[in-house]
């Protein structure tokens, strides 16, 4: 799922964007915001899918793909709003 992921991004930066110098990542508050995002919705979400699966079933586990994009989107929002206040 992740490898698909990635390359449809990457089909989508290519069409988007020509320049190589917009393909390098920087040390700066973008790659911090993809570690970030990674970290919450891909770690977080599979050990709280986990987490449920075991608790109560696997039937709940199905609410928690929609449900992690949300939280991220809400969480990175936080996050880049308190780095830009610093």
């Amino acid at each position: 799922m992740f490898s698909f992921a990635a390359l449809q991004t990457s089909v989508l930066a290519a069409a988007t964007s020509h320049e190589a110098s917009q393909w390098q990542l920087k040390w700066d508050l973008e790659l911090v915001n993809i570690i970030f995002g990674a970290v919450f919705n891909c770690g977080l979400a599979n050990l709280f899918m986990t987490w449920c699966a075991s608790v109560k079933g696997p039937i709940f586990v199905a609410s928690f793909p929609p449900l992690g994009l949300v939280f991220t989107t809400i969480f990175e929002t936080m996050f880049l709003a308190l780095l830009d206040r610093l």
